[in-house]
C-alpha cells in the first residue's frame, strides 16, 4: 500500500465444499452400480488388476467368483422390474454378508454377480466360500407379500491355476459358471487345469 507502506494481500475466498461433494458424487455413480451400490465392472476391473499385481510380486493367490442367478429371468418378467429390482437389493445384501470383509462383490450387469476373493492360500479355499454364497442365496425372499425362491449358479477360477491375467481368469471363472448352469444349476464349479470329468461333491463341482 503506497499510503501505509505496508505489503498487502488482496483476494477472494469461496467455499469449495459443495463443489468436492458434486465431484465425489459423480466419481461413484461412474464407479458403482446405481441399484445395489456395489462397484460395476469399471471399479471391479481396477481392484482385480491392482490385487493380480500384488499377487504376482508376492507369488499369492486370489480368485474369481462369478455368481448367476437361476429363475431370475421368470420372477422378473412375471412380477415386474419393481420387484425384479428388489430381490436384486435382497441378493445383494444377502451376498455382503456371506463373503468375507477382504472380497470384493461387484454387480456387472442384469442378474450376475462377481466377487474377487482375496487373501485365498489354496484351491481349497474358495470352495467353502461359494458354497455359503450358495447356500445363502437358497432362502426364500419375501418381497411384498410374495415368497421368491431363487438358486445361483457359481463359477470359481483361481490366480495362477486357471489364468495367468484378468482375461483368461474371467474366461476360466465364466466357463465353470456355465457348467454349474448345465449341470442342473443350483451348483459351484471350480475350473481345474488337470483334464478331468467334472465330479459332484455335494453341490460343489470341480472340474
Amino acid at each position: 500500500n503506497p499510503r501505509t507502506g505496508r505489503l498487502e494481500f488482496h483476494g477472494v475466498s469461496r467455499d469449495i465444499t459443495e463443489r468436492k461433494k458434486a465431484e465425489e458424487y459423480i466419481r461413484h455413480m461412474a464407479q458403482h452400480d446405481a441399484l445395489t451400490g456395489l462397484p460395476n465392472r469399471v471399479l471391479f476391473d481396477e481392484h482385480v488388476a491392482a490385487t493380480l499385481a500384488l499377487s504376482r510380486r508376492n507369488s499369492t493367490k486370489f480368485g474369481l467368483m462369478f455368481i448367476d442367478l437361476d429363475k431370475f429371468k421368470k420372477i422378473n418378467d412375471s412380477f415386474g422390474h419393481r420387484v425384479g429390482d428388489l430381490l436384486l437389493q435382497g441378493v445383494t445384501s444377502r451376498v455382503l454378508q456371506t463373503v468375507r470383509a477382504s472380497d470384493a462383490p461387484a454387480r456387472i450387469g442384469g442378474d450376475e454377480f462377481v466377487v474377487l476373493l482375496r487373501e485365498i492360500r489354496s484351491t481349497h479355499d474358495a470352495l467353502p466360500l461359494a458354497e455359503k454364497v450358495r447356500l445363502a442365496l437358497c432362502e426364500p425372499f419375501e418381497i411384498e407379500g410374495h415368497s421368491f425362491a431363487i438358486s445361483a449358479s457359481i463359477g470359481i477360477a483361481l490366480y495362477p491355476d486357471h489364468g495367468f491375467d484378468a482375461i483368461e481368469l474371467s474366461r476360466s471363472a465364466d466357463a465353470a459358471m456355465y457348467q454349474a448352469k448345465g449341470g442342473g444349476r443350483n451348483q459351484v464349479t471350480m475350473e481345474f487345469v488337470e483334464t478331468e470329468q467334472a465330479r459332484p461333491v455335494g453341490n460343489v463341482f470341480r472340474r
